[in-house]
């Protein structure tokens, strides 16, 4: 649901991406949304993500480093701050310093609608454990 609201209570801030492209935030690939598992242990409900980046779009943070871009293809459409015939371009593989700030847009938010469907589920949890 935080997905398809866009936040709740309070909506995220879009990404560049999102506003670029008129996509959704954090759902570009839905990865992080599908990676989503909640585990149920003794008395205790855990919810998490081992996506990498899930941490960063949770809480927030800034990127401050430099990582290795492999080589690959890119579409163009302008040169010089020109517009130019589109083409696709090879780009040598190289080194790119990233240094920016990630709002914080916390995905793993449970709100007080959500309680009648965690009691649900882990009924149906329980039932299956004791078939």
């Amino acid at each position: 649901m935080n997905f398809r609201k866009q936040g709740r209570p309070q909506k995220w801030k879009p990404s560049q991406r999102a506003l670029k492209q008129g996509g959704k935030t954090l759902s570009d690939t839905n990865i992080l949304r599908n990676s989503i598992a909640v585990k149920m242990q003794n008395n205790v409900i855990t919810a998490g993500t081992p996506v990498i980046y899930g941490r960063i779009h949770q809480f927030g943070g800034r990127i401050n480093k430099t990582v290795n871009v492999k080589e690959h293809e890119r579409k163009i459409t302008q040169a010089y701050g020109r517009r130019i015939r589109q083409r696709i371009v090879n780009v040598a593989s190289h080194r790119r310093h990233m240094d920016t700030v990630i709002e914080e847009r916390p995905f793993l938010m449970l709100q007080r609608e959500d309680v009648k469907n965690i009691i649900r589920i882990a009924k149906e949890e329980v039932a299956a454990v004791l078939r």
